[in-house]
């Protein structure tokens, strides 16, 4: 039972960076009223059996650090949010393995995912099989640009379309180098 309550807290924290900017304000504001309160009551507690009145001032200090610091990593998070990051490597592999899907996309040239807030916006050249004509090759951009806008955390679809070079351009292991 105390493991499972660990694996959620270790969990918690592991992906709060992906939940929407006010859940992460209200997660980050809870930690600092809950961590407060247990540092106030244990000084509470030693400073009643004991004779080391200064720790009262000493953890009132940590507190006001713990609130400066939630301020300011509420704050940070926000300007990451208007300004846009990189997305993480697992929704790059996910973006990737629904552009993939298509039976008439061979790789992927490039791709650029950047995260505003909880959002995803997607720039990505594919390459086709050689020998579409201009009206098919369009119908197959538009077929996977509709497939990935479907997908609710992602807002925006850019894409544009290249015949195959017969390079493989597109692997996990080739984005990993690049980060």
């Amino acid at each position: 039972s105390n493991q499972m309550y660990i694996g959620i807290l270790k969990t918690s924290f592991q992906y709060v960076n992906r939940a929407a900017p006010a859940t992460r304000l209200v997660f980050y504001e809870d930690l600092v009223v809950v961590l407060g309160a247990t540092f106030a009551l244990l000084t509470i507690i030693i400073t009643s059996l004991t004779s080391f009145a200064a720790l009262d001032g000493v953890v009132t200090i940590l507190i006001g650090l713990l609130m400066f610091v939630v301020a300011f990593r509420v704050g940070f998070d926000s300007m990451v949010g208007l300004i846009g990051v990189a997305a993480p490597h697992e929704v790059e592999e996910k973006v990737a393995k629904l552009i993939l899907s298509d039976k008439h996309v061979t790789d992927i040239n490039e791709i650029r995912i950047i995260q505003e807030g909880r959002y995803y916006h997607v720039e990505s050249l594919i390459e086709l099989r050689p020998g579409f004509s201009l009206t098919d090759a369009d119908d197959i951009k538009f077929r996977v640009q509709d497939k990935l806008i479907a997908d609710p955390d992602i807002t925006d679809v850019m894409l544009g379309i290249i015949e195959d070079n017969g390079v493989k351009d597109w692997t996990p292991e080739k984005l990993n180098q690049v980060k």
